[in-house]
């Protein structure tokens, strides 16, 4: 069950706030450690992850894998790799007109991050921003979505244990969090969802001219002509389409198919989808469910 508590949100970003201006982000010796405690977190819950997405969306362990622990790995591994290149200053031209001096470019952190995380991949298009967040030196609270309760809380429990608690916070919550936590003055927002909820935040966020990033679903026409190959092509669009039960920003959406292959196009995708799902995908434990 998840609460719907919006008075633990001006508190918490308070003491954010004062952290974040205490400097204790900005080392990144500091940095690097968090996101070493955020890589162990995430390998020791690895388990409670694959079970909380199955409860979830019915993913298998290998789907898991794939789609959520791995990739999310992978970018705080990224993320510790290219750390000291990223905070590198960059020396840019003077103009010549305030010269003679030198000038570069020095990146630094923003404040307070917020990231809302979606529900549909839970643990990949949220965990990962906030390594990002970590790595600029940032403070940063995670939303998680409400509608993958367990995920949401194996995130809590990463987020609670395992990172510097005055620095990096969870608020778990459903709507009355979500549209609280919107209105507030943070730093920057970064959100994954529908272009619906996108326009919302990016409206409330400008209310209080807190620039934003937003990752919404699209639009993925596929193109198949008379020279493809045809096996190929249907196992990739299966892949594509299905995969996540088709809960993907990329996913292909509908098919141009050349009329000259328009009947074999159909009977090889009717082929994959057995071959992947079976007869009755309803019974299937490689297809997810919403």
């Amino acid at each position: 069950m998840i609460n719907d508590d919006p008075s633990i949100i001006e508190p918490t970003l308070a003491l954010l706030k004062q952290t974040f201006r205490s400097g204790k982000t900005r080392p990144i010796e500091f940095r690097k450690q968090q996101l070493k405690n955020l890589m162990r977190g995430l390998q020791e819950l690895e388990p409670k992850f694959h079970e909380a997405l199955q409860k979830d969306l019915s993913v298998n362990k290998i789907q898991s894998q794939i789609i959520s622990t791995n990739y999310t790995q992978k970018a705080v591994n990224f993320c510790l790799q290219n750390i000291d290149k990223w905070v590198k200053p960059e020396t840019t031209d003077v103009p010549i007109a305030l010269g003679p001096g030198k000038s570069y470019i020095k990146p630094e952190p923003l404040g307070v991050a917020l990231v809302i995380g979606p529900w549909n991949y839970p643990v990949a298009d949220s965990v990962p921003y906030f390594a990002s967040a970590v790595a600029a030196g940032n403070c940063c609270v995670v939303k998680p979505s409400e509608l993958s309760p367990y995920t949401s809380n194996v995130i809590a429990e990463l987020i609670d244990r395992y990172m510097d608690s005055d620095c990096y916070r969870c608020i778990e919550g459903q709507v009355e969090v979500a549209k609280t936590l919107v209105t507030q003055k943070f730093d920057i927002i970064a959100f994954t969802g529908s272009s619906e909820k996108g326009k919302l935040i990016a409206k409330a966020a400008a209310e209080n001219l807190v620039p934003y990033v937003l990752e919404l679903g699209g639009k993925s026409p596929t193109v198949v002509d008379r020279g493809c190959d045809m096996e190929n092509a249907a196992y990739r669009i299966t892949q594509g389409r299905f995969m996540n039960c088709g809960q993907t920003c990329v996913a292909p959406d509908y098919v141009f198919v050349h009329r000259d292959v328009k009947q074999q196009f159909i009977q090889k995708m009717k082929e994959r989808i057995v071959e992947f799902y079976g007869e009755d995908a309803a019974g299937s434990e490689d297809y997810s469910r919403l």
